[in-house]
C-alpha cells in the first residue's frame, strides 16, 4: 500500500535505517528523501555503505530496522515476489557492469525484458528496444558480439543500456567509472547525464571520483548539439544534484556541491575537492 510518509514527488524514502552483518555496521539510522528527476551522489571510502545501501533500495537485502519506501510503497516487510513490480521500474548498473560473459550483448541487453514478470514484449519488440537502449550509448553496431571482445568502457556502456532498456524512471549506477580511464570515464558519466535529461530519470550514482558528480552538478545533454554543454540559470537548477558523503554506515554530509567544497571537516573535505 502506498506509504502517507511519502509525498507524491518522493521516490526513495529512508527513514532510520539500519543494518548490521554480525558485529559489522553496514548502515547506521540512515534517513533521506530522494524527488523526482533528482541526482544524488554517494560519496565515501570503500566499506562506507555506499553499495549497502544500493542493494537495500533494490530490496536485495533487507535491513534490520528502519523503514524503506520506493515509488511511494513501503518495502522493508515485502517479499521477494512482491518487489518485482517496483524493481521493473529500477535500472541498476552493477560495478564492472556485471555482464554474461556467455551472452551476446543482444542477449544481455534483452535480459530484464525477457526475465522480468511484469513485462510482456515479443521477440521483435524486445530486438527493437535493445537496438534503441544500444543506439542511445552508441554501441547498436556490437549486438552480435560478446562482452571479452569489447573494452572496459564500451563495456560499462553496455551495462548501462541494461540497466536502462526498461524505460525505468529510477536509475542506480554502482561505482560507474571504476577502473576506467579519466577520458572513458567523463564519456561514461556523460552518457548518465544524457539518460537523465533526455528521459527524465531519477539518478543515484555511487561513486569514488568527486569529478563524476561535479559534471552531473555542472551540464546537462543537449540534444541538438548531441554533446554536454555546461549547464547555467535555469539550466543549472534544473541539473537538481545532492552530493552525500558516507563513513562507517553514516551520513556525515548531505547537500550541494558548493556546501561540500566549504566543508572544513577533514574526512568531507577529501570528497570535496577540485
Amino acid at each position: 500500500m502506498p506509504d502517507p510518509s511519502a509525498t507524491h514527488d518522493s521516490v526513495v524514502v529512508f527513514e532510520d535505517v539500519s543494518l548490521h552483518f554480525g558485529e559489522t555496521v553496514a548502515l547506521d539510522q540512515v534517513s533521506f528523501r530522494i524527488d523526482r528527476g533528482q541526482t544524488w551522489v554517494f560519496l565515501g571510502e570503500a566499506g562506507s555503505g555506499k553499495t549497502q545501501l544500493c542493494k537495500v533500495m533494490m530490496g536485495l537485502v533487507r535491513p534490520d530496522s528502519g523503514r524503506v519506501t520506493i515509488f511511494g510503497e513501503e518495502i522493508t516487510s515485502k517479499g521477494e515476489r512482491d518487489m518485482f513490480a517496483i524493481r521493473s521500474k529500477i535500472g541498476m548498473l552493477f560495478q564492472e557492469s556485471a555482464l554474461f560473459d556467455s551472452m551476446t550483448i543482444e542477449e544481455n541487453v534483452a535480459y530484464p525484458l525477457e526475465n522480468q514478470p511484469v513485462r510482456h514484449c515479443g521477440r521483435e519488440q524486445i530486438h527493437d528496444r535493445v537496438v534503441e537502449a544500444l543506439r542511445f550509448v552508441e554501441l547498436e553496431k556490437t549486438l552480435d558480439k560478446v562482452p571479452s571482445e569489447l573494452s572496459g568502457g564500451m563495456r560499462r556502456r553496455v551495462g548501462i543500456a541494461r540497466a536502462t532498456v526498461t524505460a525505468p524512471p529510477l536509475a542506480i549506477y554502482d561505482s560507474p567509472t571504476a577502473g576506467l580511464d579519466p577520458i572513458t570515464a567523463n564519456n561514461i558519466m556523460a552518457f548518465i547525464a544524457k539518460q537523465r535529461d533526455l528521459k527524465g530519470t531519477t539518478s543515484i550514482i555511487v561513486s569514488h571520483r568527486y569529478q563524476d558528480g561535479v559534471l552531473m552538478a555542472n551540464y546537462y545533454y543537449d540534444e541538438a548539439q548531441g554533446r554536454l554543454v555546461a549547464a547555467t540559470g535555469d539550466r543549472l537548477a534544473a541539473v537538481d544534484t545532492t552530493f552525500v558523503v558516507m563513513r562507517d554506515g553514516r551520513i556525515v554530509f548531505l547537500g550541494p556541491q558548493t556546501e561540500l567544497e566549504a566543508s572544513t571537516d577533514p574526512y568531507v573535505s577529501k570528497f570535496g575537492r577540485r
